[in-house]
């Protein structure tokens, strides 16, 4: 003889444990169905915010070079406009301080020089390299 617990809460028979059944499962479905697209969205979302961010932070980094190669562009510009400066070695010294004073705007100069025809250099920041030949340097 069976138990009537068990013919209670039998599956097959139970129209009640079908329907929890069958809505545990429908939940389990639609909860994963909307977990899906919920991380859909978001890595979209995700991607257009990284971008964006790549696109803000590439265009500044264009800015701060474009800026930074003017400048140098605007330093060389004035030098060569010394042309009485340059114009002779028995200038060397005074070319010198100018040099020096230029290394000191901007901190990422270790060095600068100005060389003769020959490669040779007249004169340099910090008295570094003069009379030395840099003609087959890279």
């Amino acid at each position: 003889m069976r138990s009537p617990l068990r013919i209670r809460f039998s599956i097959r028979r139970s129209l009640r444990a079908q329907i929890a059944v069958m809505l545990a499962g429908l939940t389990l479905i639609l909860s994963i169905i909307l977990a899906i697209v919920a991380g859909q969205i978001s890595g979209g979302q995700l991607e257009q915010n990284i971008g964006s961010n790549l696109s803000q932070l590439s265009t500044l980094t264009v800015s701060q070079i474009d800026q930074t190669m003017f400048e140098r562009w605007r330093e060389i510009r004035n030098l060569a406009t010394q042309s009485k400066l340059f114009s002779s070695t028995d200038n060397a010294a005074s070319v010198r301080v100018l040099l020096n004073q230029i290394k000191q705007t901007y901190r990422y100069y270790s060095w600068i020089g100005w060389t003769d025809g020959s490669g040779t250099v007249v004169a340099g920041t910090d008295n570094l390299l003069e009379g030395q030949n840099m003609a087959g340097e890279t």
